[in-house]
């Protein structure tokens, strides 16, 4: 209803957050698919460096919500709509190397079937692989482990 009034689909708050990156903070897959409809820049960054597909990675839904939806949709609808899968944010992370960090295995998955880099490196060479250990997770380090027909 907003979007159809003309009101700005792109305005930022204090943290440079726009609505899609809260949308996709939040798991809000509905309002996600809105946004990008509405055409809304879908490789936007916060002052972090930060993009729709980092802060679903992070995220997700709200454990306090009622909201039902997900980290997961929400990856799997931004890489639908073609955003930078493999982005960096100020740190050089992926969204790869947040939901590793942040233990997610079944974003992991996804951006993994995305044909995300899981060897990228951030700014102190660490990969998705040495986060998801260094958090002290031990689903994610056997995805991204290498595979004996890597070899």
């Amino acid at each position: 209803m907003l979007l159809d009034a003309g009101c700005d689909k792109e305005p930022k708050d204090d943290r440079g957050r726009t609505p899609l990156l809260c949308a996709a903070s939040y798991g809000r897959v509905d309002v996600v698919k809105i946004l990008l409809d509405a055409g809304c820049h879908k490789n936007g960054k916060d002052k972090k460096g930060r993009t729709p597909p980092h802060v679903a990675a992070m995220y997700g839904a709200s454990p306090w919500s009622e909201w039902k939806y997900g980290e997961v949709d929400v990856v799997k609808v931004l890489l639908d709509a073609e955003c930078d899968k493999n982005c960096m944010n100020e740190k050089g992370r992926t969204p790869l190397h947040v939901a590793a960090m942040y233990g997610k295995v079944d974003v992991v998955k996804v951006l993994l079937s995305a044909k995300c880099d899981k060897n990228c490196m951030d700014e102190k060479r660490r990969t998705p692989l040495v986060l998801a250990k260094k958090f002290g997770h031990t689903d994610v380090p056997k995805l991204l482990a290498p595979s004996q027909t890597e070899f």
